[in-house]
């Protein structure tokens, strides 16, 4: 019998011994008539009193408080959204493709997902724009009160970059991702840092898309970071850095890729091929680019 039936024979059966005037205690799981889930209801309320906020805003740095509640890596109301529709159209159109169906609803959710993900980095930017935006002569004790999260945001933008080492900035650390994809300050290397002590999974996945692992031996700690190959032109770096999103994602990590470095068209296309191989493996530009020798004297940048 389905688990469904299951469930309203059991709130039948209660509901009648109930009413038989017996004691009955059922498993609010089996309850088919109960109420709204409570975490749903929290997550409304939530929601409401950000619009609250958002409407009560009178500077910048209210503004970027609440866009930090929506679109902070990980933690934001976006990011999260992202990785739940990540993993409905990827498990989804697998199905669709095993059962010989029609598998373009679940591509279109795939590029509806693509195109929210970019537009959540973009949230972002503004958000660190209205931050850096001079907070006016209104005093604090008359703003409205921000959440820790948003707190912590406004704080990392304005404060000063953490370096972990005096040659060594780890992004993945300063944002709280597990990978950070972007391109390095006045140079065209592309960086992919994981967090300090990312498990080795994480490292050779990303050895398998592709990236070359770094490794910086101190007196202290050992520091590891990918790169995309130094001999790649822009565009193969973008594909390379792009295409290992969706991988990333599927197997569970949290990632932002800065929009320098991001390509829409070859992240739908990585997210289709997913659906066709189990084996992460970088896009073609750069799997042929790394089977033609380097040129001789040739040094990484």
């Amino acid at each position: 019998m389905p688990v469904e039936h299951q469930r309203h024979g059991a709130t039948a059966a209660a509901h009648s011994l109930l009413l038989a005037g017996y004691s009955v205690h059922l498993d609010p799981s089996l309850n088919t008539l109960a109420a709204p889930d409570g975490d749903r209801q929290a997550a409304r309320r939530y929601l409401d009193r950000l619009a609250e906020r958002a409407r009560a805003a009178e500077t910048d740095q209210d503004v970027a408080a609440v866009l930090a509640e929506i679109a902070a890596p990980e933690e934001g109301l976006l990011p999260q959204l992202v990785q739940s529709l990540i993993s409905t159209w990827a498990t989804w159109g697998e199905r669709r493709r095993e059962a010989g169906l029609d598998e373009g609803p679940a591509d279109q959710l795939m590029e509806i997902t693509s195109s929210l993900s970019n537009h959540t980095r973009r949230i972002t930017q503004i958000r660190n724009q209205a931050a850096r935006h001079p907070a006016g002569r209104r005093s604090r004790k008359d703003r409205p009160a921000s959440s820790p999260l948003a707190r912590a945001v406004c704080a990392t933008a304005i404060a000063p970059t953490r370096r972990s080492h005096p040659h060594v900035g780890n992004r993945a650390d300063d944002e709280g991702t597990d990978v950070t994809i972007y391109r390095k300050a006045l140079t065209d290397t592309v960086h992919a840092d994981t967090p300090t002590g990312a498990p080795e999974q994480l490292l050779a996945l990303l050895d398998r898309l592709g990236f070359e692992r770094q490794t910086l031996a101190t007196a202290g700690p050992v520091y590891i970071w990918h790169e995309a190959p130094g001999h790649l032109d822009e565009a193969a770096k973008k594909q390379l850095a792009t295409h290992a999103v969706p991988w990333l994602h599927k197997a569970g990590y949290m990632v932002h890729i800065t929009d320098d470095v991001w390509d829409s068209a070859a992240y739908t296309d990585a997210a289709t091929a997913m659906r066709n191989q189990n084996v992460p493996a970088p896009p073609p530009a750069a799997a042929a680019a790394r089977t033609t020798e380097r040129p001789p004297g040739t040094r990484r940048r």
